[in-house]
């Protein structure tokens, strides 16, 4: 008499992401992190770039670039709407031109 295993179909081949305590241990870090990013996470295809003012008191505009998602979301602590994003990126650049 042959035996079957719990599962009737093969592991898949890619695992899936463990998102939710990803999630968990980068809000555990960034409880460490003093000065986090408002602001957004910007992919050009080759690296990601968190861009945003850094720390809650200053009007410090940073960008900083990152390899993976994952440094990325441990810069940033909050994000920014879309629109004022685009607002004040256009108006960082308009400032710095002068």
């Amino acid at each position: 008499m042959s035996t079957k295993s719990f599962r009737s179909q093969p592991l898949p081949a890619v695992s899936r992401p463990l998102s939710c305590a990803t999630d968990f241990w980068v809000a555990q870090q960034q409880r460490q992190q003093p000065n986090l990013v408002w602001g957004r996470i910007q992919d050009n295809g080759c690296n990601f770039i968190v861009e945003g003012y850094k720390g809650s008191d200053t009007n410090q505009w940073v960008q900083i670039p990152c390899r993976t998602l994952l440094d990325a979301k441990l810069h940033l602590g909050d994000i920014m709407d879309k629109e004022l994003f685009d607002f004040v990126v256009d108006l960082e650049r308009y400032t710095m031109d002068k």
